[in-house]
């Protein structure tokens, strides 16, 4: 009979804590293996390209500086919305906390949330809310098929685990009461609700994408000659927000927009843009800064060197789909008369 070898118990446990380790660097070794990886398409900090040269990287540089970044656009162009990507995608790829505040009624906003919640690439569930099913003459550029692209882009990186959120703060179109505590100025309704988003999260950065006049740091007059004040204006003054005002602009190519002399005389579609007084053209994305002046309407300007029109992501209306769109929207039985939008657009 074999002699049995005895082992005493600080051996015992010597052994036991190798064999335990063993068994859990197996068992890590494997979970690393198992666990996919993200794609660089899928993570913000892998994949931010400049598209613009040097006067991107100046704009990103300045803007990161600030809270709330406050972009006056060019409804309709797939640039603004490209360049509003690249500004996010680099907030994120800081790991910074985001909110992205868009100029939607507030009725869009749950549908919104689905679409940045959803799982699947299906974009159907946004364009079957009746806010993107507007009709031609309604379709002012703000649901074009580059802002459609943008919400897709943030989407995979919220599923990617960005932190940024996607928010429609402007007024329940067709409830003129809602603005009634506002003095019926859509603009102190969405800076409202930016700072009322704001006491929810501790957002390291609000980046908000609103028309040009909204964006303004100084007071403008509307269609009804009615005195107004920006989002920016009362996000600094009201609120006392360090906010950074930019224009993005073009004088040349085109944009997806309406015009006319007065809400209910419009005429929306791909438009040229002409040159003003003093503009000047450029082969370059062409980044201003201006020197600090409480009488300057933006704290810096954006020139492209030309403007492409992005048509609306949602363009084949039926006339069986009225049910599903508000009257008070596009009513199927009158062309034109539809409840316009607030004073300010």
């Amino acid at each position: 009979m074999k002699n049995r070898v005895r082992i005493s118990p600080a051996q015992r446990e010597s052994h036991l804590r190798r064999f335990v380790g063993s068994i859990a660097g197996l068992l890590f070794f494997g979970l690393i293996m198992l666990t996919p990886e993200k794609s660089a398409a899928e993570n913000p900090a892998a994949n931010c390209p400049n598209l613009w040269g040097k006067g991107e990287e100046s704009f990103l540089r300045d803007a990161l500086e600030h809270r709330v970044i406050s972009i006056g656009e060019t409804h309709g162009t797939n640039e603004i919305p490209s360049l509003v990507g690249s500004l996010l995608c680099h907030l994120l790829a800081k790991g910074k906390t985001v909110l992205l505040g868009l100029e939607m009624p507030s009725q869009a906003g749950k549908q919104l949330a689905e679409f940045m919640a959803a799982d699947d690439e299906n974009s159907q569930m946004l364009l079957d809310n009746w806010y993107w099913r507007a009709r031609s003459f309604q379709q002012d550029g703000r649901r074009s098929r580059a802002m459609l692209s943008l919400l897709e882009r943030i989407r995979r990186w919220r599923r990617a685990g960005a932190a940024v959120t996607v928010a429609a703060i402007d007024y329940p179109y067709g409830n003129s009461k809602a603005l009634a505590s506002y003095d019926g100025d859509r603009n102190a309704y969405m800076a409202h609700e930016v700072t009322e988003l704001m006491k929810g999260t501790a957002f390291d950065h609000v980046v908000i994408l609103s028309g040009a006049l909204h964006a303004r740091r100084l007071p403008y007059f509307g269609w009804s000659g009615k005195l107004l004040f920006p989002i920016s204006y009362q996000l600094k003054t009201r609120y006392g927000l360090d906010v950074y005002a930019v224009r993005m602009r073009s004088f040349s190519g085109r944009s997806w927009s309406c015009n006319g002399p007065s809400p209910d005389r419009v005429t929306c579609g791909s438009a040229a843009l002409g040159a003003e007084e003093g503009s000047f053209r450029t082969d370059d994305m062409v980044y201003r800064k201006y020197p600090p002046n409480p009488d300057q309407a933006f704290d810096a300007q954006i020139v492209f060197p030309s403007f492409s029109a992005s048509p609306p992501a949602y363009l084949d209306f039926r006339w069986n789909d009225c049910d599903r769109v508000p009257k008070f929207w596009a009513p199927c039985d009158r062309s034109h008369s539809e409840t316009p939008i607030a004073d300010g657009l």
